[in-house]
């Protein structure tokens, strides 16, 4: 299992919604990010058949915390490719009050970033302007969800605030969100490969253990001090 995680760029409003829903796009097509993958155009397209026929939401899970019920923080309601890459309307559990938290940060642009768990189920390196890049053709989505560190420059999340948003300072923002992250306790993937929380926080199968990992308490220590208005 990896994760991929993109800095939002801009908001737009959106009328006649109930409180805790939003849009957004959550992966980007022909596009290559950081650590050098390039999702195609069709990756999704039999996963998100897949969810269909399961007859189950893709879940929405803040940090990909897959171990910390809090975290299981709503649920999509639609998923389709469009031309800019994967787009998701998904809807918050407002009657929690974590995920009542999370949906305040997203509103102020304090959570701006969003992120997905996928496996991959077919990729190919390829040689683009004499450099190698790792086209993702195929890829079975298993959870999408905000977060505080992204990857990719180009997602946008669509019906929270109008408005653009200061890029210098928010990446000065985000920068502090991970140095304190970090001293709290929490690990960073290795930038090389995508892979999801370090051993111990996840077994080998690179899938949460159960078990709470400082990484996810440094998270929520992260996220109350936010709330508190700290930098």
């Amino acid at each position: 299992m990896k994760y991929k995680s993109f800095p939002l760029v801009s908001f737009k409003s959106v009328t006649d919604e109930p409180e805790g829903t939003f849009e957004a796009i959550v992966a980007v097509f022909n596009n290559v990010d950081r650590v050098g993958d390039k999702i195609l155009p069709g990756a999704f397209k039999d996963s998100l058949a897949e969810w269909e026929k399961k007859g189950r939401p893709i879940p929405v899970i803040f940090s990909h915390q897959w171990e910390n019920l809090d975290a299981h923080i709503g649920q999509v309601l639609e998923s389709k490719e469009v031309e800019q890459g994967l787009y998701v309307k998904a809807k918050l559990d407002m009657d929690e009050d974590f995920a009542s938290r999370v949906w305040k940060k997203m509103q102020k642009g304090t959570l701006a970033e969003f992120s997905f768990a996928y496996d991959v189920q077919d990729s190919t390196l390829v040689k683009e302007n004499g450099e190698y890049i790792n086209e993702l053709r195929r890829l079975d989505l298993l959870e999408v969800g905000p977060c505080l560190v992204g990857m990719n420059p180009e997602t946008e999340l669509l019906g929270v605030k109008e408005g653009r948003r200061n890029a210098t300072k928010d990446a000065e923002r985000i920068q502090k969100i991970h140095d304190l992250c970090v001293d709290l306790g929490a690990k960073c993937a290795e930038p090389s490969d995508g892979e999801g929380p370090p051993e111990g926080e996840a077994g080998k199968s690179g899938k949460p253990s159960g078990e709470a990992g400082p990484s996810m308490y440094a998270s929520k220590i992260a996220l109350e001090l936010l709330e508190a208005g700290i930098d």
